[in-house]
């Protein structure tokens, strides 16, 4: 009953978690928004107002703030103004208020602003503003909410109305403006159930249809500030999806739930037949992935990874729909195996399968092919999955850089290291598996031939070109690699710690990276040139057609959809009062495609007489068309025609559009009451939509189509356009490729593409080349080198080990809310191991220094590489200035001075640096090559505040800051400009070298941190081994101290480290730990012997003690049984009546038995009694043979003795009972030994100072293990033997201060000999004879 317990609490809770997250998420909607649908547009309502009006109250707070500020109404007195002044005080309340995007203007008296800070819009004021009322008002930046306080002189006499010094205008954006498309109804707020609609307080611009719900936003004191606008379906959709997130979280928490209990099942089975449990464990985890599925539905959390556009399987598309989908296909393969390899595992060492049979050749020839089938299935679904994942990701999965992060890349790579990480285990189990059932001869007989059928699957995947060779090669020779060593590292595995387990675990996730990358690197390679071939050269070569076709014909119907056209054409009385309108053209024109294409175009408007009345233009120029007439057009579009229009020095291709507007007059004709004219440049590469564009400008009219960003495929493509003249007439880069005489050649001879490799600036490039009859054209991108190879392998183990991090993270977290697993035998090893401490010291010691300089590495080269942008950048308004002071002066004809500061001054000026030119006098903007743009609304007039400070106010030289436009970031160079005997300030916007170098740092960076990761590793490694080198030594002393304290004296160390250890301590070579070491063996060693004498000495007494207890006990009752045996044989004698033959018999046998009897007491007496030997000097001779020769009698014809002796031996000092008794046990055994006939052998001589006696038989002999007990007391070979023979020999000899040793051989018989020392008086006197 035991394991059920558990299983009922982990549901009651997995019941609980469920019941809870289904309930919030039934409730939440309801809780947030309300229970109808009225109630929630209440609740939005007042939050908005709420929100509103609190931001409302802000701005007026910070208002009060500046117009009381003493330091602001002194700068703004009456001769003490002080800009500089003024712009630090608004600095410093702005840097403390620390409110986002607000902006701040101080005017003075005159209505000239005098300081100002962010980006604020121009206010209009006049003597009827409400002072401290808010206000909104639409500006580039989109809608503001505006607060306006005067600034008053307060030192006046309290009784009049004091002196207004200026007007403090502080104004926060709270919708920006989108203006990448056809405008929409307001601007967008954000609520809690979606965006909201806000407008003015006039209201224009929202939507009057019947599904809104419109209420005006008033101030605290209830005056309107906007009007806003909630559309119902909003509702709707908020609650559709709170309602879709809780059903997500609850299929998600399933998925944890069968998740956990497939590990529970896992684990449930011990260590006893553990694969038993697999399919069930294996059937309660498959519930997970369906689980974890329906939980991560596609758009439903708004990133990347849980969105279809990043990445959507191309042969799948309804199961894996995002990269989440993919990690969990990758995962759940991975189980599968995971489990399988240890259903496979346990299986062989709990059952033990017996190996097949050698004569089974069917059965091993049809396991051994099947197993080779699923290895080629295994290559082939790991290049379909890879060839899927390359074909449906909408990003670069080579782009292995982490910055800029983006979590569907990230997950796709981690889905492929999966994949290809399972694979290879995979075919390492089925080679270790299949090695595993072959018998042991066959393997050894045939290994070469069984290894290379391996290699039948590789030949025929990749010779059916379904897949690479080297990623398949790499990946079959690495898991052929781990199955020929399978089950060894299985066994390592289960012995070694947990925390090596993690590192090889680790490892094992980073073994297949290598066969990965290079086959990510040759698909993505085909599919970056199959995107250059089928997508980027066919927008080139039908760049003018497609414009003419496509463009310019979607341009005509937006035009002709735009319900309120002849109003918006109609010219108003300033049309003709003032400077040429841009608004009614620029309102046509982001209604049209024109908008989305970055393409330099633009729109005119006419009116009945023919003459331009309002115009707007994208980097076309607008030379002399204020004073041009339309000849006439009818009342629809005409034919689209070609012309050529100036540009500077140049002339541009032009295509030409124009249609007639018309009313009906009172009699029903249609009169033409102006027209619409639309001009497109032929020929504007920039704006092909992989090219990235160079003014910042742009990123205001970026729709669906938008160059590439880093990590997404074509972002590395560079465009060169050639004349036949081979001179580049466009580049998107800073530089072309050089084209030779050759090449030219190849050119000039086929009008098909072909692919070559260029190189340019020290890098190679992959070009294909195209031509036509207008140029040649050039679409190349960088290859790799061997260092980038390198960093991209370091960037994807960066990312799997941070993976791997997370995931350990999650375990220990998961480890503080669940107390079983807080004991994490990990965490323990991390805290107690010795060795893993030395290593994180030198890692950790190795780092610090590493990441220091890393960081001053990167940062100087940072450093510099913007110091050459800016010096770049400063150059380049060096040259507008210097174009601009040498044209200070054109004199007229009459001598006439003209002012150097015009528009199309600075547009040709532009063409000269290939950049934006604005100029800007004081505050305001003055002239400016993009004209339409400032004039249109879309960029804000205000000089820059930084700009300006360090021009106007810190008289800098030249000064290069940043600047943004909506996201993007871009430098901006100034400098002063002196023409006319005025002094402004001139601005040009740089976004492709902030592009640049903002790509150089990134690059630069991750090449800094790859060497340093590459060197942390490598001081890994080597703290790794200088770490084992001072641990190992420990950790043999900590083993041989446990042994000690286990009583463990035995030398466990291998023969070849105890030699090398006396070797180098004699050698004067070894370390104070060796010697510490070899001192510590030496003592165990010791203390070893010591034991064991000491034990034998404790067993010989216990023996000794046995010994006299059993003689005793054995004597005691022997007595009365032979006087009574001897006495019934004396009576019967006496009588002369003698027993019967029978009677006879046994009486005889009772007193033979107690003869035995008494023997074995006699002689557990003689073991028991410890003799002192009484030494005399005796001839050893002598003694032997007073012992042999009674046995000589009855051996004749079965035992031949044979004796040998030298003449003149010296006499011993001995005693002859105990060595008479020694010797005699020996013959006696050796006689047993011999049953039939023998030969026994006796041999005295002397060596040295010793006397020999060997005595040796030619009988059975003995094995070697009855042999090391020869001398153990009560062992015995005999069936009647006591076992002390040999004991009582061995003691009597030592007793006399001799040895003995026995040699023996199994049939071969028994050698025993025993030395004795010379006696010494005997030695110098006269040797006996």
């Amino acid at each position: 009953m035991t394991p059920i317990l558990p299983w009922r609490g982990f549901l009651v809770v997995s019941g609980l978690i469920l019941g809870l997250a289904a309930g919030f998420g039934g409730l939440a909607d309801r809780v947030l928004l309300g229970w109808t649908d009225g109630a929630a547009l209440q609740r939005v309502e007042e939050a908005l107002i709420a929100e509103i009006q609190a931001i409302d109250l802000s701005l007026s707070d910070t208002a009060r703030v500046f117009a009381f500020q003493e330091d602001i109404r002194h700068g703004l007195s009456e001769g003490t103004l002080d800009e500089r002044h003024l712009f630090d005080v608004v600095r410093s309340i702005v840097e403390r208020q620390a409110e986002p995007g607000l902006s701040v203007t101080i005017y003075g008296a005159d209505g000239v602003p005098r300081a100002w800070s962010g980006r604020p819009g121009e206010v209009v004021l006049s003597s009827g503003f409400i002072e401290g009322a808010g206000f909104t008002d639409v500006a580039a930046a989109g809608i503001r909410l505006v607060r306006i306080e005067s600034v008053r002189d307060t030192s006046a006499d309290s009784s009049v109305e004091t002196e207004r010094l200026g007007v403090v205008v502080v104004e926060r954006v709270l919708a920006p403006s989108t203006t990448a498309m056809a405008p929409g109804p307001g601007f967008r707020f954000p609520t809690v159930i979606g965006p909201a609609l806000i407008a003015t307080a006039s209201g224009s611009g929202l939507p009057e249809a019947e599904g809104f719900h419109r209420f005006d936003v008033p101030d605290a004191r209830g005056r309107p500030l906007l009007t806003a606008a909630i559309d119902v379906e909003d509702i709707n959709g908020t609650r559709a999806r709170w309602r879709a997130r809780a059903i997500s979280l609850v299929f998600v928490l399933l998925g944890l739930v069968a998740l956990a209990a497939g590990v529970r099942v896992l684990a449930g089975g011990g260590n006893s037949h553990g694969h038993r449990n697999v399919p069930l464990a294996a059937s309660v985890m498959a519930v997970a992935w369906p689980c974890f599925w329906l939980g991560t539905p596609p758009g439903l959390y708004g990133i990347s990874a849980l969105s279809g556009d990043a990445y959507k399987s191309v042969l799948w598309p309804r199961i894996i729909r995002t990269p989440v989908d993919l990690i969990l296909a990758a995962g759940f393969f991975g189980v599968l195996v995971a489990l399988g390899v240890f259903a496979v595992n346990r299986w062989r060492l709990d059952d033990r399968p017996v190996r097949l049979a050698a004569d089974r050749t069917i059965a091993l020839v049809s396991r051994h092919g099947g197993r080779m089938c699923f290895v080629g299935f295994l290559l082939i679904g790991q290049q379909a999955a890879l060839q899927d994942t390359v074909d449906g990701a909408a990003v670069d999965l080579l782009h292995t850089a982490l910055q800029p992060f983006d979590s569907a890349r990230s997950l796709l790579q981690l889905a492929l290291v999966l994949w290809s990480a399972t694979t290879m285990w995979a075919v390492g189990a089925l080679i270790g598996g299949g090695y595993s059932r072959l018998p042991a001869g066959f393997q050894r007989k045939y290994a070469p031939v069984i290894t290379l059928t391996w290699l039948i699957p590789l030949v025929v995947v990749v010779g059916g070109a379904r897949a690479s060779f080297w990623p398949s090669l790499l990946i079959t020779c690495i898991g052929l690699a781990l199955g020929l060593r399978w089950w060894r590292l299985v066994t390592w595995f289960r012995r070694t710690d947990p925390l090596v387990r993690m590192a090889a675990i680790l490892a094992a996730a980073l073994l297949p990276a290598l066969p990965l990358y290079l086959a990510l690197g040759e698909l993505s390679h085909e599919a970056r040139r199959g995107l250059i071939e089928k997508d980027y050269a066919v927008q080139i070569s039908d760049h003018t057609q497609g414009l003419r076709e496509q463009l310019l014909a979607r341009t005509q119907v937006q035009v002709d959809a735009i319900a309120d056209l002849m109003d918006i054409a109609a010219p108003s009385r300033s049309d003709t009062e003032g400077e040429l309108d841009t608004d009614r053209a620029f309102s046509i024109w982001r209604r049209t495609a024109l908008a989305e294409s970055r393409l330099s175009s633009a729109v005119e408007l006419y009116g009945p007489d023919g003459s331009l009345n309002s115009r707007f233009a994208l980097n076309l120029p607008d030379y002399g068309v204020a004073a041009s007439r339309l000849a006439g057009s009818g009342c629809e579009w005409g034919e689209v025609f070609g012309h050529v229009a100036p540009f500077g020095s140049k002339e541009r291709r032009l295509l030409h559009a124009e249609r007639g507007l018309c009313q009906r007059t009172p009699e029903g004709v249609l009169s033409p009451v102006g027209a619409v004219v639309v001009h497109v440049a032929q020929l504007d590469y920039e704006s092909l939509p992989f090219i990235s564009p160079r003014s910042p400008y742009t990123e205001l009219f970026q729709g669906v189509d938008r160059a590439p960003v880093p990590g997404e495929p074509g972002h590395t493509v560079e465009l060169v356009i050639y004349g036949w003249g081979l001179q580049p007439t466009f580049m998107s880069g800073r530089t072309a490729w050089g084209i030779d005489e050759d090449l030219f050649e190849r050119i000039y001879a086929t009008r098909s593409g072909f692919w070559t490799r260029l190189s340019k600036d020290s890098t190679s490039y992959d070009v294909l080349v195209t031509n036509d009859r207008s140029g040649i054209y050039a679409l190349g991108y960088p290859i790799h080198t061997g260092f980038d190879h390198l960093l991209h392998l370091s960037e994807i183990a960066i990312l799997v080990m941070a993976a791997f991090a997370l995931i350990l993270a999650c375990v220990f977290g998961a480890g503080l809310l669940a107390p079983s697993l807080r004991s994490i035998p990990a965490a323990r090893e991390v805290r107690a191991r010795f060795a893993l401490k030395l290593q994180l010291w030198f890692v950790g010691v190795a780092t610090v220094p590493v990441v220091v300089v890393a960081l001053l590495i990167q940062g100087y080269f940072a450093d510099q590489l913007r110091a050459d942008v800016e010096a770049g950048a400063a150059r380049t308004a060096a040259v507008a200035r210097s174009f601009i002071e040498e044209s200070v002066v054109l004199q007229r004809p009459e001598g006439q001075e003209v002012s150097p500061f015009t528009d199309d001054l600075l547009i040709r000026i532009s063409q000269v640096v290939g950049q934006g030119i604005n100029i800007f006098d004081g505050p305001r903007l003055v002239s400016t090559s993009e004209r339409d743009l400032y004039a249109s609304g879309l960029l804000p007039t205000r000089t820059p505040d930084v700009i300006y400070r360090a021009i106007a106010l810190d008289q800098l030289p030249s000064f290069v800051g940043e600047d943004t436009i909506g996201s993007q970031r871009y430098q901006l160079a100034a400098a002063p400009v002196r023409a006319g005997g005025r002094e402004v300030i001139l601005t040009v916007p740089l976004v492709s070298r902030q592009q640049e170098i903002e790509e150089q740092i990134d690059e630069l960076s991750r090449r800094v941190w790859g060497f340093a990761l590459f060197f942390v590793g490598a001081v890994g490694c080597i703290g790794w081994v200088i770490a084992r080198s001072i641990a190992n030594p420990v950790r043999r002393l900590t083993r041989a101290t446990s042994r000690v304290a286990r009583g463990e004296f035995r030398e466990s160390v291998s023969s070849s480290r105890s030699e090398l250890l006396k070797r180098r301590v004699l050698d004067r070579s070894a370390d104070e730990l060796e010697i510490l070491e070899s001192d510590f063996n030496k003592m165990a060693g010791e203390l070893d012997s010591q034991r064991r004498q000491l034990e034998k000495t404790h067993r010989l007494d216990a023996w000794t003690e046995m010994a006299r207890q059993v003689a005793h006990e054995i004597k005691n009752p022997l007595t009365p049984v032979q006087l009574n045996a001897e006495h019934l044989l004396r009576v019967h004698n006496d009588r002369g009546s003698p027993l019967s033959p029978v009677l006879q018999r046994c009486v005889g046998a009772i007193l033979g038995q107690v003869r035995i009897l008494r023997q074995i007491a006699s002689e557990f007496s003689s073991y028991s009694s410890s003799p002192v030997a009484d030494q005399v000097s005796t001839s050893l001779m002598d003694l032997v043979q007073e012992v042999i020769e009674p046995y000589r009698a009855g051996l004749v014809g079965r035992v031949e003795i044979d004796i040998t002796s030298p003449r003149n031996l010296p006499a011993v000092s001995l005693d002859r009972v105990l060595m008479r008794r020694a010797v005699t046990n020996i013959v006696e055994n050796a006689l047993h030994a011999m049953p039939g006939e023998g030969s026994l052998f006796v041999s005295v001589f002397r060596q040295g100072s010793e006397l020999k006696l060997v005595i040796a038989d030619t009988g059975v002999g003995l094995e070697p293990d009855v042999l090391s007990r020869i001398f153990e007391p009560y062992f015995s070979t005999k069936v009647s033997g006591t076992g002390l023979g040999m004991a009582i020999a061995k003691r009597n000899v030592e007793l006399n201060g001799g040895k003995i040793a026995v040699d023996s051989q199994p049939g071969k018989g028994t050698v025993v000999t025993m030395t004795l020392p010379i006696d010494d008086v005997a030695a110098r006197g006269a040797e006996i004879p």
